[in-house]
């Protein structure tokens, strides 16, 4: 099957994966073998792009902070995976599993993040950094703006000097 074809009636079979229904008929979304099964009809594709969902894993950058949430570019670690949106947001109490007095503590504008999703809602996806294995990944300088070396719980900026906190990756 192609995109667009037509594939039944809504009154012959249910929608599953990979198709639509639209004024009572059901068409391809997706490129691939026409799979029915148990009333129920699908276009399988192997290589086939699945919607963004609770618990996948995404890299992304911190782009703004504001009091109480963080505004995050990201990409999907999973290639197949896709988004309608690449930004999303990182509530304060997602940072750690501790209470946080502000982002200062955990991250900074321009730092590059693993995260996972959360929630996906109509009005915005929201991440979480507050597991153990996610985190800062890539920090930069606070004061030059270069980019800072992993030392143990901080980072530290071979040019300038300074050590400062992020929360990372164990």
């Amino acid at each position: 099957e192609f995109p667009g074809s037509f594939i039944a009636t809504t009154e012959e079979v249910i929608p599953g994966e990979g198709v639509m229904e639209e004024e009572g008929n059901v068409y391809a979304v997706v490129a691939g073998k026409k799979v029915s099964a148990k009333g129920m009809v699908s276009v399988a594709n192997k290589k086939a792009v699945r919607p963004l969902r609770k618990g996948d894993v995404v890299y992304g950058l911190v782009q703004n902070l504001y009091e109480s949430v963080a505004l995050v570019e990201f990409q999907a670690e999973d290639t197949t995976v896709s988004a309608s949106n690449n930004y999303a947001y990182l509530r304060i109490s997602e940072v750690q599993k501790r209470y946080t007095e502000s982002f200062a503590e955990c991250l900074k504008v321009g730092d590059y993040i693993k995260a996972k999703i959360v929630e996906v809602k109509k009005l915005g996806i929201y991440l979480t950094i507050a597991w153990p294995e996610l985190g800062v990944v890539t920090a930069f300088c606070s004061y030059c703006r270069k980019e800072m070396k992993d030392q143990g719980r901080s980072f530290f900026c071979k040019d300038c000097g300074r050590l400062e906190e992020r929360k990372k990756p164990i």
